[in-house]
């Protein structure tokens, strides 16, 4: 048995990525990223872009 096989970007199971350009990313990592621009939670950033 597989046990639960859904995905959960914001839990960090789902990368985003294009292998032709060389970059990938999770949303964790994202919202990090962009949190720290904004001056926000990481979870808050992570909690809008998924919502």
């Amino acid at each position: 048995a597989l046990g639960d096989v859904q995905v959960y970007p914001d839990a960090g199971t789902v990368a985003f990525s294009a292998g032709l350009h060389g970059w990938a990313f999770t949303l964790n990592r994202f919202a990090r990223m962009y949190a720290k621009k904004f001056g926000v939670e990481p979870a808050k950033m992570t909690s809008r872009l998924w919502g």
